[in-house]
């Protein structure tokens, strides 16, 4: 289109200065039609170039706007996957926590039965054995309880003196087997607790 709109108006030139060489009216006229066209394409030039420029600033919008947007839906398929993972992560966290939790009632119901046995038994072989029972299953129930309190916590220092002062009398008794269980259960169940709620909130963030 420009390089038509030029030929034209280089035609128009030459024929211009062809015409000045009379001083007619019809010349005057045809002049006055040259320079009046010569205009006319001028702006269309222009416009046409105006055009161009416009439909290129477009194009590129249009371009960089498609790249934002795969961009876009390359980052939330992402933070959907790791959403995912953290729910997944999450559920098999409390799965484990209600597991942990029947295992220790269970201890709990064991240690009271075994109570009751060492409380019947009178010959000392069989204290013995059943003692040993208790040491064995203390120490196991200790260290799961110990395991569900959270790394740093302050009550962590407290369980493991508490836990220190009672072995340096040989092992547990029977009484201070279940009660500990008793007191050591809620504890380690209400931090753990704590644990799960802040993993929680950090899930909800994302």
């Amino acid at each position: 289109m420009a390089r038509f709109t030029r030929a034209r108006i280089g035609s128009l030139a030459v024929l211009e200065d062809h015409e000045d060489t009379s001083n007619s009216p019809a010349a005057a006229a045809a002049n006055a039609l040259i320079a009046d066209l010569q205009e006319k394409l001028k702006r269309a030039t222009a416009d046409a170039d105006r055009h161009a420029a416009d439909k290129a600033e477009v194009l590129r919008m249009a371009d960089a706007a498609s790249r934002e947007r795969d961009e876009l839906s390359a980052r939330l398929g992402i933070l959907g996957q790791e959403r995912d993972r953290l729910s997944a992560e999450a559920e098999t966290l409390k799965n484990a926590l209600n597991q942990a939790t029947g295992r220790a009632e269970e201890a709990l119901r064991e240690a009271g039965r075994l109570a009751q046995e060492l409380a019947r038994q009178n010959p000392t072989d069989s204290l013995e054995v059943i003692w040993g029972v208790v040491c064995k299953e203390t120490k196991a129930g200790v260290a799961f309880l110990r395991s569900k309190i959270p790394e740093g916590h302050p009550g962590l220092k407290w369980f493991d003196l508490a836990v220190e002062w009672s072995y340096a009398i040989g092992c547990f008794t029977v009484e201070s087997t279940v009660a500990f269980v008793k007191w050591a259960t809620p504890v380690a169940k209400e931090l753990w607790g704590k644990a799960m709620v802040e993993f929680e909130r950090a899930l909800a963030k994302k």
